[in-house]
């Protein structure tokens, strides 16, 4: 049996049905609706690969290079762009799920992608 991912909190607009990460009050950025018009909706940290770069020259000290970074778009329809577990650029179109690593969330490739 697969473990279920972690979730993400996304901020979800009621007037459009529009999902955005992150979770923010500002306004939807479909439609403009904000205030009581925006909530937070829990989503899987699942989704499938738009691109991914290897970054090999990294001047911060959160993170060691090399390390590679995604855009997902989240099965719920956000695209965020992450962290991934492993060094390997991961193939456009691949699928991906979330993983806590060292108290962080990183993304893996789903078995069989």
């Amino acid at each position: 049996m697969t473990e279920a991912p972690p979730e993400l909190e996304v901020a979800a607009c009621g007037s459009c049905g529009f999902l955005d990460h992150p979770a923010q009050e500002f306004g939807c950025r479909r439609c403009g609706a904000h205030g009581a018009a925006l909530g937070v909706e829990r989503v899987p940290a699942r989704g499938i690969v738009v691109s991914s770069a290897e970054v090999n020259l990294y001047g911060g000290t959160d993170i060691t290079a090399p390390f590679v970074v995604s855009a997902v778009r989240l099965d719920s329809g956000p695209v965020l762009r992450v962290t991934m577990l492993d060094t390997t650029p991961v193939p456009r179109g691949c699928a991906v799920i979330g993983v806590v690593s060292g108290g962080e969330l990183r993304f893996v490739q789903e078995n069989g992608s």
